[in-house]
């Protein structure tokens, strides 16, 4: 059982009035649900990931409800690394397309060689994809679940914070949307990862807005720094541009 108040699990014992944990009268309480990727067997394989995607991307908060916080970890990246390849394919799509043509060797029979060469890059970067995704999501999931031990927010642990950020990968699916999919891509991920880390641990929106938006935050403020540096360095003839 799962208490709709309080979110602790608990086993269902005839006569159980209230939630152990919280004190809910057992009306509030109800059978806890499993999101379908974590129950393939009853919902089948393309279901599942079709309910998942549709469940994550409209209703994250419902949906990270119903993912545990603990077991199945390797279920999660499974999903996480299906929907990203998909989505890096159509990424890598728009990419030669909209770039075709700018690549050019001066004085070179270019043609074929851009052909061959951009071929080649091609299918190097989608072979390897799935070893970029995974260290990416690796790193990513540290980077969130210290900044949530540093502000209180973690109740769960790693296990949960990659579970969170796995299933938040559904919207980069709109990456297929030609221009401005990519950028729609990025936002809504990152909202999910918000929803998706609140809800899994258990913690405040504001302490799971800090673990996604600070990283982001800092990196900004240290490339207008390091801007402002090169800058000052170049008016005050410190440093000179070599043309």
């Amino acid at each position: 059982m799962k208490c709709t108040s309080c979110g602790h699990d608990f086993e269902q014992v005839e006569g159980i009035e209230f939630c152990p944990h919280c004190g809910a009268r057992i009306e509030q309480v109800q059978v806890a649900k499993i999101c379908a990727w974590e129950d393939r067997g009853k919902y089948g394989f393309v279901d599942a990931l079709l309910k998942t995607w549709k469940e994550s991307t409209i209703n994250p908060a419902r949906f990270f409800k119903t993912v545990p916080p603990r077991g199945n970890m390797w279920n999660a990246f499974f999903y996480g690394i299906l929907i990203s390849f998909i989505a890096g394919l159509f990424g890598y799509f728009w990419n030669f397309v909209f770039s075709f043509g700018s690549f050019r060797i001066p004085g070179a029979e270019a043609s074929q060689f851009e052909h061959m060469f951009r071929g080649g890059f091609l299918i190097l970067m989608i072979v390897l994809s799935p070893i970029f995704i995974t260290i990416g999501f690796f790193i990513i999931t540290a980077i969130f679940h210290l900044l949530l031990l540093i502000v209180g927010g973690a109740k769960e642990g790693f296990e949960a914070t990659f579970k969170a950020v796995c299933y938040s990968q559904s919207p980069m699916i709109f990456q297929a949307v030609p221009l401005c999919g990519g950028l729609i891509a990025v936002i809504w991920s990152a909202v999910l990862y918000i929803v998706g880390l609140r809800e899994i641990h258990k913690t405040t929106t504001g302490k799971a807005v800090f673990a996604v938006l600070f990283p982001l935050v800092l990196c900004f403020g240290l490339a207008i720094i390091a801007s402002i540096a090169i800058i000052a360095a170049i008016s005050s003839g410190k440093f000179k541009l070599p043309y």
